[in-house]
C-alpha cells in the first residue's frame, strides 16, 4: 500500500522537484499539498511543468487534514517557519522530513546566533536525525523527525568525513570555496542572487565566514574528529541553473598517494549508490551530476605543499534537497535507497 504523502510549502522550487519525484515513486501517493499563496488553486499554477502530471489543488494549512490524510509530511518552508508546524504536530504519529534548517543544529543557542530566532522546540533538537543517508542511515530508519541537510554542507561533509575519520588531514584548518547555481536562492526574486541582471556573466562571493551553513558543517564533521573542527567557508553564486561545486583544501598530516586516498573513500562509501569517486587525473563536472541524486568526488594531492584539494559536486535541488529527502524516506520505510530517484536527467 502506497505511503500517503503531504507537502507543506508546495509552491516552492524544491517542492516542485519533490512532487516530480514522488509522482514517479512506486510506493507513494501525494494526498495533501499546502500553500498559503496558491490555496484553492491547482498546483500547476505554481509549477507549470506538472501540467498533465498532477491535478491536485493546494490548500491552506489544516492540522486535522494533515493528520487524517498523511503518514509522512515533507516541510518545504523557510528557516524559522518550519518549526512552528512541527510544534503543532509534535504529539502525533506523523513522520516528518523538514527541508529547512530548523532542526539541523543541535544547540538552540547556536541556532539563535546564526538564524536570529529563538527556537520554538529546543527539546526536539536532540532526537531529530541529520538526514545524510550515507552517514546516518541507521538513525534515519528509526526516527520520526528528519532534519534534511543543507546543500552546501552535504557536498562538504561527504567530501571530508572519510579523510577526517582516517586521520590523514588536519581538521582544524579546512578551507572551502563553494559555488552554487541560482536555484539555491529559491523562486522568490532576490537582488544580487537570482535576478538575471545580477547573475548573468558574473560570479559573486557572499557571506564569507557568516553563512549559516558553516556551523552545520562543523557540527557534523566533529563526529569524525578527535580534534576541534574549524572550517573557513566562502560561498559563491554562479550563473547556472543548478549544481554545487565545493573546492575544499585540507592539510595532509602525512605524505599520501592517490591509491591511499582512493582506498579511504572506497572503504567509507562501500555499497553507497549515490557516491561517485573520480580517480586522478579525472575530475567531476556539473554536467555529471545535474538532474541526478549523485555526489561526485575527485581530488588533487600536491606533494610539494602537502595540500589535498577535494572537489565535490552535486545537484543542489536533488542531492542537496528534494532527492536527499526522498532518499531518507526510502530508508525510513526500508525501501532501496535508489527507489524512485533519477539516475539521469529529469525529463
Amino acid at each position: 500500500m502506497a505511503i500517503k504523502i503531504g507537502i507543506l510549502g508546495a509552491a516552492s522550487y524544491v517542492a516542485g522537484e519533490l512532487i516530480k519525484i514522488l509522482l514517479l515513486h512506486p510506493q507513494t501517493e501525494i494526498t495533501y499539498l499546502e500553500s498559503e499563496t496558491f490555496a484553492g488553486q491547482n498546483i500547476t499554477l505554481a509549477h507549470s511543468f506538472l501540467r498533465g502530471l498532477c491535478n491536485l489543488s493546494c490548500e491552506k494549512y489544516n492540522k486535522d487534514a494533515v493528520l487524517s490524510r498523511c503518514e509522512l509530511l515533507f516541510i518545504c518552508k523557510s528557516h524559522g517557519e518550519s518549526m512552528g508546524y512541527v510544534v503543532d504536530l509534535q504529539d502525533s504519529n506523523l513522520r516528518i522530513v523538514d527541508l529547512s534548517a530548523d532542526f539541523r543544529l543541535k544547540d538552540a543557542q547556536i541556532y539563535q546566533k546564526w538564524y536570529g530566532k529563538n527556537h520554538l522546540l529546543p527539546q526536539a533538537l536532540a532526537h531529530a536525525v541529520y538526514g545524510l543517508a550515507e552517514i546516518n542511515s541507521g538513525q534515519i530508519k528509526q526516527t520520526s523527525l528528519i532534519a534534511n541537510p543543507g546543500c552546501y554542507p552535504t557536498s562538504v561533509i561527504l567530501a571530508c568525513a572519510p579523510l577526517i575519520q582516517a586521520g590523514v588531514v588536519n581538521s582544524q584548518a579546512i578551507a572551502v570555496n563553494a559555488f552554487s547555481g541560482l536555484s539555491g536562492a529559491g523562486k522568490t526574486p532576490k537582488a544580487g542572487f537570482n535576478l538575471f541582471i545580477d547573475a548573468f556573466a558574473n560570479i559573486k562571493p557572499y557571506r564569507a565566514g557568516a553563512h549559516a551553513h558553516q556551523p552545520e558543517i562543523e557540527q557534523e564533521l566533529q563526529n569524525f574528529s578527535q580534534q576541534k573542527v574549524q572550517v573557513s567557508f566562502i560561498p559563491h553564486i554562479v550563473p547556472i541553473e543548478r549544481g554545487i561545486i565545493s573546492n575544499i583544501v585540507l592539510n595532509a598530516n602525512r605524505t599520501l598517494s592517490n591509491e591511499q586516498i582512493a582506498e579511504i573513500y572506497q572503504e567509507f562509501y562501500a555499497g553507497q549508490p549515490f557516491i561517485q569517486i573520480y580517480h586522478p587525473p579525472q575530475m567531476p563536472q556539473i554536467s555529471d551530476v545535474a538532474g541526478t541524486n549523485f555526489c561526485a568526488l575527485g581530488w588533487y594531492y600536491d606533494q610539494r605543499t602537502n595540500l589535498l584539494t577535494v572537489i565535490s559536486m552535486l545537484d543542489n535541488v536533488l542531492k542537496g534537497a528534494a532527492g536527499q529527502a526522498v532518499q531518507c524516506m526510502n530508508i525510513m520505510y526500508d525501501f532501496p535507497q535508489t527507489l524512485g530517484l533519477p539516475w539521469g536527467k529529469l525529463l
